[in-house]
């Protein structure tokens, strides 16, 4: 504990050091920096003298210096396509309770689907000497990180097929088949879909597991009629409208490649003076905690958002560790049922669902 009498200046002029926070605590420099480092070595009851000297001092820790030390920055680089989404804040949050009691601090950049903003980003962290980067990549080419000097993870569909960079993705076929098997189990055989971004690797596994739904025992006999957006809300209205311009040959469900254009549609949907479930139901894909709130509460295909930040920080840091072993890790999505989707057939012979039964309230959140 801190000698009685004994003071650290905090002015201007002077700025606590590790060894004032050592002799406050009464443990050695060393002890000092392991706790820093979220060592596991040292004793509870120094670990909380530590912590309560730094609070005290107001110490911080010069990363300037340490990188000096170690050659290592202790920055990781995070670059997400849409931060607005709640999707990506969930793996940015990830990402970043995996990564701080490993000393590192994970700096979040932004690339709003634009490859070239992407690219100046990608060169800001080269040139802050980052020790890693996490990247959901606009430009799907391992190209982007030839002689970038650093341990990197790839997320999500951009990264199928490149074994040369670490990743972790989720098992979007087996979600779309849930979500379709799910439609057409309650009696929907005229399906719209939304899908995303054409052009991207994405899309064309989400495309690629349609198709191959259409071909199993299941999907023979549908009609699946596929529109495009680009996950925005904008594009989600757009699509769900050019759908209800076919009338009565509109589908009877929307299948949804992402929860924010899930809502949205529905949002057209009351403007056009329908409702859902009742004239058309509609299913979403990812899990976003806004689906539990709409009414009726939106079925989704949950993704393990914070799981899959969590789990890119773990195997960014064990490279960066020293392990040199490729590590590709697929996640699995699963089906959370609410009350934006009712058979179209019922077992009494009835059609539809009444509107009562439409409009009754659902909860449930991933």
């Amino acid at each position: 504990m801190k000698p009685e009498g004994e003071e650290v200046s905090k002015g201007p002029d002077r700025t606590p050091t590790i060894v004032d926070v050592a002799r406050i605590a009464g443990v050695s420099k060393s002890t000092v920096a392991r706790v820093i480092a979220g060592s596991a070595s040292v004793s509870g009851e120094s670990r909380e003298r530590v912590l309560r000297a730094i609070e005290e001092t107001g110490y911080e820790q010069n990363r300037f210096a340490r990188g000096l030390r170690t050659g290592k920055s202790f920055v990781i680089g995070m670059l997400i396509p849409d931060i607005s989404n709640p999707y990506w804040a969930d793996v940015a949050r990830g990402a970043q309770d995996e990564a701080e009691p490993h000393g590192y601090t994970v700096l979040i950049s932004n690339s709003d689907w634009d490859p070239a903003r992407e690219r100046r980003h990608i060169q800001a962290m080269r040139r802050n000497q980052v020790d890693g980067i996490i990247i959901n990549a606009i430009n799907e080419s391992s190209a982007i990180f030839r002689g970038f000097p650093v341990a990197s993870v790839f997320l999500g569909s951009g990264s199928h097929g490149i074994r040369s960079i670490n990743s972790v993705r989720n098992n979007v076929e087996d979600g779309v088949r849930q979500a379709l098997e799910y439609l057409v189990d309650n009696g929907h055989r005229s399906i719209g879909i939304i899908l995303g971004r054409p052009g991207r690797k994405g899309f064309k596994r989400f495309q690629g597991a349609v198709d191959a739904f259409r071909e199993s025992e299941k999907g023979r006999g549908a009609r699946l009629t596929i529109e495009t957006g680009d996950y925005s809300e904008a594009s989600g209205r757009a699509a769900c409208r050019r759908f209800l311009m076919m009338g009565e040959d509109r589908p009877t469900a929307l299948f949804v490649a992402n929860d924010i254009m899930a809502l949205s549609a529905m949002q057209e949907l009351r403007e056009a003076g329908l409702s859902c479930p009742h004239d058309m139901s509609i299913i979403g894909m990812d899990g976003i905690p806004a689906g539990a709130f709409s009414h009726p509460g939106l079925t989704t295909i949950v993704k393990p958002r914070y799981e899959m930040g969590r789990r890119a920080a773990s195997i960014l840091i064990s490279a960066l560790a020293g392990n040199t072993e490729k590590v590709h890790c697929v996640l699995d999505c699963r089906l959370l049922v609410r009350g934006s989707v009712a058979p179209l057939v019922r077992a009494d012979g009835s059609s539809r669902p009444s509107s009562l039964e439409a409009s009754l309230p659902t909860s449930g959140v991933p």
